[in-house]
């Protein structure tokens, strides 16, 4: 039994080629979108390391002993976007108000 030989006309190699493209741009705003909420994390980072003290724990290095509400929310803006910056293809909920 012979299998059906498959033809390349040049019209699915457009379409082959419209695919492959479509991919390598998904794929690259899906790094350039990690690589901007990675660096936002960084900006939080120095905020909550003026008054917390870094740790390392399970799910990875934070900052505790912080007694000020904004040093927390620092710390928070700095999970979050940890967390969306490794998983960028899930959607970001808005950010909390930063306290006074």
């Amino acid at each position: 039994m012979r299998l059906p030989r498959f033809r390349f006309t040049v019209r699915r190699m457009m379409i082959a080629v419209a695919i492959v493209a479509g991919l390598i741009w998904a794929g690259l705003e899906l790094l350039g979108r990690s690589e901007r909420f990675l660096a936002r994390s960084l900006e939080h980072v120095g905020d909550a390391a003026m008054e917390g003290t870094l740790v390392i724990t399970e799910d990875g290095p934070a900052y505790v002993g912080m007694k000020s509400e904004k040093a927390r929310w620092h710390e928070a803006m700095r999970r979050k976007y940890d967390y969306y910056g490794r998983r960028p293809w899930l959607p970001v909920p808005p950010d909390s108000p930063q306290p006074e």
